[in-house]
């Protein structure tokens, strides 16, 4: 019960910061919305626009919620075109977490050092979404260029949470 109250509050705080609360004061007539106008955070504006905010909300809540923009990336009969068009980058655009991480999880997944198994390995994920991240190698013993998917470390966890 209090994890579950824990994570409404830290959604809550993800909403204020990124000044969502008025994008829902704007678009919502229900009467328990009068909570938004308690929030501390109205005395900040945000000059990002709307979409980038949302944007970086979901990015924040985390894996669930990312998943949740993608799917109405791909509606952009349902919300606005601007903000459709910056959710799309929650496909296989988002930040991606440490290559140093992501090598020893390839490591220790393949019991082998990556000098052993790749002749080639670039540092720089090629994308990054809300499950994985993806880089670009080479075979050592065929020369076969291949895309190395990682899981995010810890993301069970977060998934369960949500």
């Amino acid at each position: 019960m209090f994890k579950d109250l824990f994570r409404f509050i830290q959604i809550l705080n993800i909403l204020f910061k990124a000044r969502l609360d008025s994008l829902i004061r704007e678009y919502s007539s229900s009467r328990w919305i009068a909570i938004f106008y308690l929030s501390p955070w109205q005395v900040f504006s945000s000059k990002k626009p709307r979409g980038e905010r949302i944007f970086q909300a979901l990015e924040e809540a985390g894996p669930i919620f990312i998943k949740f923009g993608q799917l109405l990336s791909t509606r952009p009969d349902l919300i606005p075109k601007d903000i459709a068009h910056s959710l799309s980058r929650l496909q296989d655009n988002l930040t991606p977490f440490s290559t140093i991480e992501a090598k020893n999880i390839i490591e220790k997944e393949l019991d082998n050092t990556l000098d052993e198994i790749f002749s080639c390995f670039v540092d720089e994920p090629i994308a990054a979404a809300s499950i994985a991240q993806v880089y670009k190698a080479t075979l050592k013993t065929s020369g076969e260029e291949v895309a190395v998917k990682v899981v995010r470390p810890g993301i069970n966890k977060k998934i369960s949470r949500d």
